[in-house]
C-alpha cells in the first residue's frame, strides 16, 4: 500500500469513528488508569471508566474535559465576565435599535427587535465559547439564533431567580457587587454548556 493510501485510509477510520461506524480505540483513564468504555454522547464519541467513572470526551470536547476543575471555574468566570461585558455594550445599539423599529414598525418592530436580541446573544455567546474554550461552533444563522434562544431562554431564569433576593435584600454595593461577580460563574457555566450543543 502507498504511502497516500495509508494516509486515506486512516483519515476514513477517523471518520467512521465519529460518525458511529467504527468503534473507537481503547484507552486508559487519566485518573484512575483503569480501562475505559467508548459511547456517544450528543453525537460526540465519549469515554467512561469502568472503574472510576470519569468521562472524558473525543473530537472538540476532548481539551476541555482534559481541564482541572480549578481551570474550568477560572475559564467560566472569564466567559461570563467576557459575555457581561460583550453584550452590556452592545445593549445600547439594541436598545437604540429597539426604540427606531418600534416607532416605525410597532408591533412587527417590536418582534424584529426581539429576533434581533436572540441573534445577538447567540452571536456573543459563540463568539465567547470559541475565545475561551477554543471551541469550533456553527456559524450559520439558524444555529446562531437557535443557540441565542435557548440561551436566552435559560437566562431569564436565572434573571428572575437572582432578582427576587436582590428586590428582598436591598441593593447595598457590596450585595450587587458579590452578586455580578457570581452571575459571572453562573453565566459562564450556562454559555458553556448551551455552547456545546452548537459545536462543530
Amino acid at each position: 500500500m502507498s504511502t497516500s493510501d495509508d494516509i486515506d485510509s486512516k483519515i476514513r477510520d477517523l471518520k467512521d469513528i465519529w460518525e458511529g461506524k467504527k468503534t473507537p480505540p481503547p484507552r486508559a483513564c487519566p485518573k484512575c488508569a483503569g480501562p475505559m468504555q467508548s459511547q456517544y454522547y450528543r453525537g460526540k464519541v465519549t469515554w467512561v471508566c469502568l472503574h472510576c467513572g470519569k468521562t472524558t470526551y473525543g473530537g472538540p470536547l476532548e481539551g476541555f474535559s482534559r481541564l482541572s476543575n480549578s481551570k474550568k471555574i477560572g475559564k467560566y468566570f472569564l466567559h461570563g465576565l467576557a459575555f457581561s461585558l460583550i453584550i452590556l455594550v452592545l445593549a445600547f445599539a439594541w436598545i437604540f435599535a429597539t426604540v427606531f423599529l418600534v416607532l416605525f414598525g410597532f408591533l412587527i418592530g417590536l418582534i424584529v427587535a426581539l429576533a434581533l436580541l436572540v441573534f445577538m446573544i447567540g452571536g456573543i455567546n459563540t463568539f465567547v465559547s470559541g475565545l475561551v474554550w477554543g471551541f469550533h461552533m456553527k456559524v450559520s444563522a439558524v444555529s446562531i439564533f437557535l443557540h441565542g434562544l435557548a440561551l436566552s431562554l435559560v437566562l431569564l431564569v436565572v434573571g428572575l431567580v437572582t432578582i427576587i433576593p436582590l428586590i428582598l435584600l436591598g441593593q447595598g454595593f457590596v450585595y450587587v457587587l458579590l452578586l455580578d461577580i457570581m452571575l459571572c460563574f453562573v453565566y459562564g457555566f450556562v454559555g458553556e454548556k448551551i455552547a456545546e450543543y452548537w459545536i462543530e
